[in-house]
């Protein structure tokens, strides 16, 4: 998690492409908007604004600037990725010209138990503007001036913190748990991803526990949640993710579309790809005898 560096935060106003700036007025103008504002839902949110890598072999880092957004320029913005004209062009730019559309930072966090269980929770219908009651490998939480900020200075363990702070409000894991039930040097940043459907960059950030499934669930309830998004919880082995990924189809079954890549970056970090394209071809050879992720969600 040290290997993602923030160096600074770009000051200055909230922005769009200057292409949308008439649509962006005129969208600042209308009803659904207003409504946010009455309510007082326009929150800040954190965007990551550039990106810069070093190569040096014995201490590869990533560097990134973070800027000032909001949940309106959001809202705007999610709405262009419906037209895939606009969508193939804001991801175009983020890789080739790193000209990068507003986002909301993210943490896409698995969790992975001592006996070999990859938590999975079923997000809130609630939830309206990420996939209602599907099923998410684990949690996804959005990044706060809390997690990085002291003072005029950034923390060098944000990522820790922003880890920490997710596994408290959603399940209730205060930090004398936090300490005790997860590995001393078990968290790893997977790979940074921009989300296809709306333009978030995220970090898939896996946390190896050492608690079991069921003691996890008992830790969780120790303490009361703060800001619980999902309505209910189980688990998937990560030996099946291989049989998972060959007979679930992504475009009809009950996941949030970022829990397949997920789900297989944790299995090659834990098992490799040698071991995974061995399990592939099995699972696609064989019948399928179990069923994944068909139990009833109650919320």
């Amino acid at each position: 998690p040290q290997d993602i560096v923030i160096q600074k935060i770009d000051t200055g106003s909230y922005f769009v492409p200057s292409e949308y700036k008439l649509e962006y007025e005129k969208y600042l103008k209308s009803d659904e908007a207003v409504k946010i504002k009455n309510r007082k839902d326009n929150s800040t949110r954190w965007m990551i604004s550039n990106y810069e890598t070093n190569f040096c072999k014995k201490n590869k880092k990533v560097y990134i600037s973070l800027k000032k957004t909001d949940w309106l320029t959001l809202q705007f913005m999610w709405g262009k990725y419906k037209l895939s004209e606009s969508k193939n062009k804001i991801i175009s730019d983020i890789f080739i010209n790193k000209r990068i559309s507003p986002n909301s930072f993210c943490l896409h966090l698995v969790l992975l138990t001592k006996d070999e269980k990859i938590i999975t929770t079923a997000i809130s219908k609630e939830k309206l503007n990420d996939y209602p009651l599907t099923w998410a490998a684990t949690i996804g939480e959005q990044i706060e001036k809390v997690d990085f900020s002291m003072g005029t200075e950034f923390d060098k363990n944000f990522v820790i913190n922003w880890v920490s702070r997710a596994l408290k409000e959603e399940f209730g894991i205060y930090e004398d748990q936090f300490e005790r039930i997860v590995f001393s040097d078990g968290i790893r940043v997977l790979s940074v991803d921009v989300e296809g459907d709306i333009g978030n960059i995220s970090l898939l950030t896996l946390v190896k526990m050492d608690v079991k499934f069921d003691e996890f669930i008992e830790e969780s309830r120790k303490h009361p949640e703060i800001d619980k998004e999902f309505a209910s919880i189980d688990y998937v082995e990560i030996k099946d993710v291989p049989e998972i990924m060959v007979q679930t189809n992504i475009l009809n079954s009950k996941l949030h579309p970022s829990t397949f890549l997920r789900l297989q970056m944790t299995y090659l970090h834990i098992y490799g790809v040698n071991s995974f394209v061995m399990e592939y071809k099995k699972a696609s050879k064989k019948r399928h005898k179990k069923v994944f992720f068909e139990k009833d969600i109650k919320d």
